[in-house]
């Protein structure tokens, strides 16, 4: 090799001190997003061990400083694997939390309507959902109407309306 080729093997290979802090800061970045997550889901990952017991270990410490450098040695041993399927697995976790809370709020928005539009709405639903129980959710709705113009302070009748909407909704 010559001298203009070995100049610019080195320059593939140069990274910058900053590029490695910026690498090294995602992935403890990483980390953290890891140790927010259930240990059920986390067991689902099948992650390398001395990353899940890292973790798991993560979650336990409550004082700052400490949790700093766990999130250091999680990002550390994170450095050596590959890190594309742990990526996948989180994105898929907070798509499925986005559609929950899509879902949870699509039934309130149905909740709220048969309460205020009574039964204009429930022959609305029953367009959507033909296999709901007319009888049961046209009494659910009533009771919690009347707990709403009485303003009791228990929102049980609201709350019973809400489970079964989402029992027929789904």
């Amino acid at each position: 090799m010559n001298h203009s080729q070995e100049q610019a093997q080195s320059t593939d290979e140069f990274v910058s001190k900053s590029q490695r802090k910026r690498e090294s800061l995602e992935l403890q970045t990483l980390g953290a997003e890891l140790t927010k997550l259930s240990d059920v889901q986390l067991a689902n990952m099948e992650l390398p061990v001395k990353l899940f017991e890292a973790i798991i270990q993560a979650k336990s410490i409550k004082q700052h400083g400490a949790l700093k450098r766990q999130l250091k040695y999680i990002g550390g041993v994170l450095r050596a694997i590959d890190t594309d399927p742990i990526r996948e697995v989180l994105a898929r976790f907070a798509m499925q939390s986005a559609h929950a809370v899509r879902e949870h709020h699509r039934i309130e928005r149905w909740r709220d309507r048969l309460i205020a539009q009574g039964d204009v709405a429930l022959s609305e639903l029953l367009t959507e959902a033909p296999h709901t129980d007319r009888q049961k959710l046209r009494q659910l709705f009533r009771n919690a109407q009347s707990e709403q113009r009485d303003q009791m302070k228990s929102v049980k009748a609201s709350r019973a309306l809400y489970r079964y909407l989402r029992e027929c909704l789904e």
